[in-house]
């Protein structure tokens, strides 16, 4: 009896300590954005849109710098997404481009793209309104590095 109580115990830590571990971090769910560089008349952001059923949108954009109202786009995608223990993973399921990426678009004109690809960050929220992404660099690659997203009050 005292066998079968041990197995049972542990079988039940085992499934709750697992379960645990694989909980998505909900901090995610809405509007992100993160910003590059003043110009005088517009900047370039990159724009995040988690949804609490796991699926996101992204989009690097140009704003007016004023109003940051979207001038236009150069780049858009959808997929999912799971934030689980510190760790952002994007499988990315559509992927739109400008044809000339020395010139933003509207959405409209972005060119679809054979995108099928999962990526991940790690991750670390300030507070409840700033996060920031860690991307993965390869050795010898040059990377962005470290980005932080604002969230948007929408």
């Amino acid at each position: 009896m005292k066998r079968k109580l041990l197995i049972l115990s542990t079988l039940i830590l085992g499934i709750s300590c697992s379960k645990d571990s694989v909980q998505d971090d909900h901090r995610f769910t809405g509007s992100w954005m993160a910003y590059f560089g003043l110009k005088s008349s517009s900047t370039s952001a990159h724009r995040f849109d988690f949804k609490a059923d796991g699926t996101y949108k992204e989009a690097s954009l140009e704003l007016d710098s004023e109003t940051l109202e979207v001038l236009g786009y150069w780049t858009y995608a959808t997929g999912t997404y799971s934030a689980i223990d510190n760790r952002l993973t994007l499988n990315r399921k559509e992927f739109y481009v400008a044809e000339d990426l020395s010139e933003y678009q509207q959405q409209e004109d972005l060119i679809k793209k054979e995108e099928n690809i999962s990526y991940g960050f790690n991750y670390e929220f300030q507070s409840g309104s700033q996060f920031t992404l860690y991307p993965e660099c390869p050795e010898n690659s040059s990377c962005l590095g470290a980005v932080k997203y604002e969230k948007l009050d929408e």
